[in-house]
Formats: structure tokens, C-alpha cells, sequence
């Protein structure tokens, strides 16, 4: 792998190291919807790794080799039209997930002049099955964050962008008399409208905008410019007392320290990705120091943030050939065990988080349908009487787990009756139940409208959500109906090691989970030193 930016932790710790006053039930508990409309290896081998030519590496290939190839074309809208059916919406409600974060490419919206003069070939027509899946959600009670996960000549030359290959050339791609990051803001603006669209529709389902996905571009001055620039763009679409405006932290470990603040700036939230097995000497760890780096470094580095944040992705994948996902071993029963504890402590000691991914169709660590169908993966919300355990007090065993004791065993570790399969799981509606018409209306005329005649102001949220708004210092209480919760209770580029993927360790980024600034703030760990050394 290239590390264009090498960040070293090293952890001076005491014999104990305890959080458990951190403890707590994330306010969001979402789940990914990646592999729809961007292509990435491990998540959609059927379209990018079978196609037996090695020209084929991403989505903005597949697109110049194969664009007039009607059968690969049809295979690519077949593709967006099955990947995310009903009835995973309603498996994403019987889990327990109140909101889903849905990528975008910016190639979505772009006119055939537009993507020829940008040099693009990519395909059109997501926007004809997205608003279904916005029905779906609003009739199972589930939020949405909506985010672009890709830029013009890429954000950070990684597959998940649409263009794999050296760091990207967003920001250095002038096309013509406009500059990619014109036309960037030209294009978010229309995605915009189109959310906004839907809120004729399904009202207040979608909660929140992604401005773009992990930009790896080595120049903190210039996404913070960028980020400045696309908040008026966003927000004459979307207001800000109704809308997050959802930052990511672009590989840089500081410099979000009273950035973009109110009363200036409404509902800014900052995105960090957390992951545990892009690190090599990480992945090679035991169990125990997987656990001791999400309590101390992680936990950390979130909780003192001054932006409200989520952690946008995150995994259990956490051992060597969790790197190379598309061909990751399924887990042993003692693997499984540490996965079930190690998914449960990274949601609460991270706070709101968002899974990657809801499915995949061969890497086992990262489809939460999978894990949870097995058992490693847990039911949510988390019942409270895990709550009280002591995740992260220093003393605590983690593994090696026996053949006795099953995944739900972790409640007799509390002198617990693990409960029923059905006992959380709320009243749903059946596929067979029919939406409101206005969930049935043909996504066709949504999707071709490109502006709203009803300005931001006049559509009204529900009652519950009427005066939500996050604020970006702390969040109480009365401020948590802006995260648009249901009446349920680091970074998505490819997992090979064609990705050029940071490590684990260069997604760290401090931050104020919305699950810590409801406990007490400020609260330190004691006996825990940490020197970060950040090498270009």
C-alpha cells in the first residue's frame, strides 16, 4: 500500500484503563447501503471482477470499455434495481436500525455534455430507483442520510470513488473554463433539489446531506474551502434547522477544532471512519488490544471534538484477510464470539454510527444481514442490560471463547437470561402492505425533476422533528429529535490491497459522538498518553 499519510499512535497506558462512564446507547444506530450506485470489487464481483479484462478495475472503466455493450449495461440498471429490495428495508427494521447512509456518485445528475467534457463515461438512471427505496424507508419508520461518495477525476483514487488509480485529481482537473470543483458544486446542488424533492413525498425521511466521502487529497486548506463553499450551495436547498450538513474528516487527525460553528453554521456534523483492519500491525493484534485501542485511542479522539459526529463507517472486520474481503475466510465459532462482544463495544463506546455494509455477497465481516442471521452480530437497539457490563475496564478477558459458549452467552457474564429472538423486535408493517399513495408515485417523475418550485422554508417537518436542530457545541436532550430517530428504539473504497487504502490509524479523528455529549463531557481517561506523530 501507498501511505501518502503515515500517522503513528503510540499508546502509554496505566494498567487500568476505564470508560465505563462513556458507556451509553448510541442516539443513531444506522447501517450502510453501499455497492448500489458505486461499484466496488468485493461488493459487486459479478460486474467488476468477472468480466475477465484486466482494463476493468472500477466503475469509471467499466464505463468507458463497456458503454456500448447493451447486455453489461442492462446487467449494471438490473443491478440497482435488485440490490436493495423491500423486504431488505424491512430486515433493516426488524434489526433494529433507525437510519441508513446512502452513497451517491456525482455522475448521477450530470448531462451527456457535462461527463464527455470531464472525460466520463459513466452510466445514468439512478435517480429512476432511489426514490422507491425513500418510500420503502418512510414506510418501515427508517432515516436517511444521503451523501456523494464521488468527485469530478476523483477525490482520493480509490475504487469507492468511482476511479481507482493514483490520489485524485479533484480540485486539479480544469475541464473547459470551469474547474471540477465548479462543477462539483453545480452538481451537488442539483442532488440536492432532488432530496428536497422528496420531502413532497415522504416528509422527513431524509435527515441529512454528505457534502463527499473521505477526500484524500493531502491539502486540509482546500477541503475546508471546499466544505465553505458547498454550504450555501446546500443549504438553499436544505435548511439547516432541518438538515444535517455532514463533513468528512478527510484524513487529517486535527484541524476540525472550532471549524465551521454556530451561530454562523446549522447542524454541521463531522463523519470519521473507523476501521481496524487497515492497519498491518493492528490486524495481526490480539483480541484484547483491538478492544483497548477502541476504548483509549478511538474513543478518545471522538469524544473530544468539538463538532457533534458520527462515525459514518466502521466494521468488525478486524484480522489479516479482513483486508482482502472478497476472499475472507467465514469466522471460526471463536472468532465469531469476539466479533459479537467487539461489535457491541465499538456502538458504545463510538456512539451514532453508521455499519458498513447491510450485505455483501462473500465477505462475512462486513454484511450485517449475514452476521446477525449467524448470531455475531447483535440485535438492536442494544438492550440496556448490556449497559451495565464493564467493556472497557482493563481487566476484562476477551477470548479465547470455547465451544460452549454461543454468542447470546455474553449475557451470563451479567448472570443474565439471554432473551428471546423476538422479544426486541417492534410491530412492522408486511411487504404486502400497501404505502401511502404517495409512497407509490412513479419514481419516474421525481427523479426527472431537477428543481422545486416550493422554497425550503414552506415544507414543514413533522411535529416531532419541528424544532430539531443539533447544536454544534453540545447536544441536550431537547435537541435529539434533529437526528430524526424512528420509533425503534474508517471509509468504503475497496478492501483489497489494490485500494492504496490509509491505514487503520490515519482515520483516527477527534470528535464529540452524539452518544458521548449526552454523558458528561470532558470526561478524560485516566493513565492514557497519546503521541501522534503525522509523516507526509
Amino acid at each position: 500500500m501507498d501511505h501518502r499519510l503515515i500517522t503513528t499512535i503510540i499508546f502509554f497506558t496505566c494498567a487500568a484503563v476505564t470508560l465505563a462512564g462513556q458507556i451509553k446507547s448510541p442516539l443513531i444506530q444506522g447501517v450502510n447501503m453501499g455497492g448500489w450506485f458505486v461499484l466496488e470489487g468485493f461488493l459487486n464481483p459479478d460486474l467488476l471482477n468477472t468480466t475477465a479484462d484486466p482494463r476493468i478495475v472500477d466503475e469509471y472503466t467499466f464505463s468507458k470499455y463497456y458503454k456500448n455493450d447493451t447486455a453489461k449495461m442492462q446487467a449494471l440498471h438490473n443491478h440497482w434495481n435488485t440490490w436493495v429490495q423491500e423486504i431488505d428495508i424491512q430486515k433493516l427494521a426488524q434489526v433494529g436500525f433507525t437510519h441508513v447512509r446512502i452513497p451517491v456518485p456525482h455522475w448521477s445528475v450530470e448531462t451527456p455534455e457535462e461527463m464527455a467534457a470531464n472525460d466520463e463515461f459513466y452510466e445514468t438512471g439512478q435517480w429512476d430507483v432511489l426514490p422507491r427505496v425513500i418510500g420503502w424507508l418512510h414506510k418501515y419508520g427508517i432515516k436517511a442520510l444521503i451523501e456523494i461518495h464521488s468527485a469530478i477525476g476523483s477525490q482520493n483514487g480509490y475504487d469507492n470513488s468511482g476511479m481507482q488509480g493514483p490520489k485524485g485529481n479533484f480540485g486539479n482537473f480544469p475541464a473547459g473554463a470551469d474547474t471540477s470543483v465548479q462543477k462539483q458544486l453545480v452538481l451537488m446542488d442539483r442532488i440536492c433539489q432532488k432530496i428536497l424533492a422528496f420531502e413532497q413525498q415522504w416528509n422527513g425521511t431524509v435527515v441529512g446531506f454528505g457534502v463527499l466521502n473521505e477526500p484524500n487529497l493531502g491539502n486540509l486548506d482546500f477541503i475546508k474551502n471546499f466544505y465553505l463553499q458547498a454550504y450555501p450551495v446546500v443549504r438553499s436547498s436544505l435548511p439547516g434547522s432541518r438538515y444535517w450538513f455532514v463533513i468528512d474528516h478527510a484524513y487529517f487527525v486535527d484541524g476540525w477544532m472550532d471549524f465551521m460553528q454556530p451561530p454562523q453554521y446549522e447542524n454541521v456534523i463531522l463523519d470519521i471512519h473507523v476501521y481496524h483492519c487497515f492497519d498491518d500491525g493492528l490486524r495481526r493484534s490480539s483480541y484484547k488490544t483491538h478492544a483497548d485501542v477502541a476504548c483509549g485511542a478511538f474513543a478518545q479522539m471522538i469524544s473530544s471534538q468539538t463538532l457533534p459526529t458520527i462515525v459514518g463507517e466502521w466494521s468488525i472486520a478486524f484480522k489479516l484477510d479482513s483486508h482482502f474481503a472478497a476472499t475472507e475466510a467465514y469466522p471460526t465459532f471463536d472468532q465469531q464470539n469476539f466479533a459479537y462482544r467487539f461489535a457491541l463495544l465499538q456502538m458504545l463506546t463510538y456512539g451514532s454510527n453508521f455499519y458498513w455494509n447491510f450485505k455483501t455477497p462473500s465477505a462475512p465481516y462486513w454484511d450485517y444481514f449475514l452476521g446477525y442471521d449467524q448470531g455475531f452480530l447483535p440485535q438492536l437497539p442494544v438492550d440496556p442490560a448490556l449497559l451495565t457490563m464493564a467493556w472497557c475496564d482493563s481487566n476484562r478477558a476477551w477470548g479465547p471463547y470455547d465451544n460452549t459458549s454461543l454468542q447470546t452467552n455474553v449475557y451470563a457474564e451479567l448472570g443474565l437470561p439471554a432473551p428471546s429472538a423476538s422479544s426486541s423486535h417492534r410491530p412492522l408493517p408486511s411487504i404486502s402492505d400497501t404505502p401511502s399513495t404517495s409512497a407509490e408515485t412513479s419514481s419516474t417523475s421525481t427523479s426527472s425533476s431537477t428543481s422545486v418550485s416550493e422554497s425550503p422554508s414552506s415544507t414543514t417537518l413533522p411535529q416531532s422533528d419541528s424544532s430539531s436542530q443539533i447544536s454544534t457545541s453540545r447536544l441536550t436532550s431537547s435537541s435529539t429529535s434533529a437526528l430524526g430517530s424512528s420509533s425503534s428504539s474508517l471509509d468504503t473504497s475497496s478492501r483489497d490491497s489494490s485500494s492504496n487504502r490509509p491505514s487503520t490509524t490515519e482515520q483516527i479523528v477527534t470528535g464529540s459522538s452524539l452518544q458521548e455529549i449526552e454523558s458528561s463531557a470532558g470526561m478524560l481517561i485516566p493513565g492514557l498518553m497519546i503521541l501522534i506523530a503525522i509523516l507526509y
